[in-house]
């Protein structure tokens, strides 16, 4: 990867919208049952990365609810430990591409103590804090909401099992739609990458998030 904070143009960076579902809200107490990405540049779509997680514990009604995922459906799949070894490869040297960082980061960081495998302090975009930014007359800035205003269709990438409308993978390309509208406005992919790094508290990597 190119040194970020030398301020490279984002058109010479690979990165890595990724998307997670989980057991519930709380990153100490709740687990990632699937986490997708994709990976890609200005030019488009790279590779993706897609897999269910069997968890160690139970899920929330609540989650299911909204997520559509129950524990049958994770019976055959891995444990998270094994999906987090072949997506830290996945990602390695990229700028992560996140809708809301701080609540798939915090599970992230905690699966990472967890599971005693090191999740790399790479640099982080949030788009939801990015469309602030670029639009700042919105008014509301849920991944929903942008991907109807943008006229964001439903991808045709699908995850095995595909569950609907909170698929990770759905949302990961939805999440990568909105970095390249943001990208669009003011000649976006020629700034330097220090320009639009942006986060009301100054987070600018993976482990500014750790709650």
């Amino acid at each position: 990867m190119n040194d970020l904070f030398t301020s490279p143009p984002l058109k010479e960076l690979d990165f890595v919208a990724f998307d997670t579902e989980t057991s519930g809200l709380n990153p100490l107490t709740s687990e990632v049952l699937e986490i997708a990405a994709i990976k890609f540049n200005q030019g488009g779509i790279l590779e993706t990365f897609s897999s269910l997680a069997k968890p160690r514990g139970g899920i929330s009604e609540e989650a299911s609810r909204i997520n559509g995922i129950t524990l049958d459906m994770l019976s055959g799949s891995p444990p998270f430990g094994e999906v987090f070894s072949k997506f830290l490869e996945f990602v390695d040297g990229s700028v992560l591409v996140i809708h809301n960082a701080s609540f798939d980061l915090s599970f992230l960081i905690a699966e990472s103590e967890r599971t005693e495998k090191l999740l790399p302090d790479l640099p982080v975009i949030c788009t939801l804090q990015l469309s602030r930014k670029v639009f700042p007359k919105l008014g509301k800035y849920s991944l929903e909401f942008l991907r109807s205003v943008f006229q964001i269709e439903k991808s045709k990438l699908r995850s095995p099992g595909a569950m609907g409308y909170h698929e990770a993978l759905d949302d990961s390309f939805a999440c990568m739609e909105v970095f390249r509208k943001c990208m669009s406005r003011n000649n976006g992919w020629e700034k330097p990458f220090s320009d639009v790094v942006f986060h009301p508290k100054g987070f600018s990597k993976v482990w500014d998030f750790k709650k």
